[in-house]
């Protein structure tokens, strides 16, 4: 029977302008990102933080930009690809 698995791959150019993007981001936008992987909602994390909802998402479309993504999606499978490198 074969076996079930998910392959993952991101292209070369995307990993690195993510990686010289997580070099780009501040301290809050870590912070934010942390909780992102950690499968936290917005309003979960706003309220977390002392932050209202809007600026949570102002955070998250920063990352997004800078690591130069477009989802949430692909956070999760750039840091995979990433955690993942021999």
């Amino acid at each position: 029977m074969p076996q079930n698995y998910v392959s993952i791959t991101v292209s070369s150019d995307k990993r690195m302008f993510a990686i010289q993007g997580l070099q780009k981001i501040t301290v809050r936008e870590k912070q934010i990102l942390q909780e992102v992987v950690n499968n936290r909602t917005s309003k979960e994390i706003a309220r977390k933080h002392g932050i209202s909802y809007r600026t949570v998402e102002a955070h998250k479309s920063n990352i997004l930009l800078k690591l130069g993504l477009h989802s949430t999606l692909d956070i999760f499978r750039v840091l995979y690809v990433l955690s993942n490198e021999d």
